[in-house]
């Protein structure tokens, strides 16, 4: 006697077991449980902005040195805030002074004063302590070695011949 057929299946039909999804959903739940957080940390993003923030106001700083012909120093302290300030002005007032302390803040083009005076965002860890000084030609007063400013897991270089500012 011959049989019908089952709507299309030829002996046996396939499947998954109950089993077999439940294993896969237990699966792709510990796996979004140990990667969801590493997906949602923003902290290298963070951390790479104030990097940038620091070589660029660097940069800067090199930049006015060479501009205005006079030293500037760019100093950043322990708790990761920077500034940059020139010699004052010398009794002519075009010129700076040879030497003596720096008093004169270094101002970004829009008038601002080239500083980041608190801390830096809360999930950056600073860069390290450090000062460095820009002679009028651009390079660094002193020369020597180069100077590297760890910051987390980042680093800004600072070449003494030429004061370039490079982030590897």
């Amino acid at each position: 006697m011959l049989r019908p057929r089952s709507h299309g299946c030829a002996g046996e039909c396939g499947g998954f077991s109950l089993i077999e999804v439940t294993c896969c959903i237990v699966i792709v739940g510990v796996l979004a449980a140990l990667a969801g957080p590493r997906l949602l940390d923003d902290q290298p993003f963070v951390q790479r902005g104030y990097v940038d923030q620091v070589a660029s106001a660097l940069r800067y700083a090199r930049q006015v040195a060479v501009a205005s012909g006079c030293d500037v120093s760019f100093v950043v302290n322990g708790a990761g805030a920077y500034s940059a300030a020139q010699r004052a002005a010398a009794g002519n007032g075009i010129t700076c002074a040879a030497a003596g302390p720096f008093s004169q803040p270094v101002v970004w083009s829009d008038g601002t004063t080239l500083a980041a005076t608190g801390a830096p965002p809360s999930n950056a860890k600073p860069c390290r302590q450090a000062s460095v000084t820009f002679l009028p030609r651009g390079a660094l007063a002193g020369g020597g070695a180069p100077i590297v400013l760890s910051c987390g897991g980042f680093s800004v270089t600072v070449d003494a011949g030429s004061g370039l500012v490079t982030e590897p």
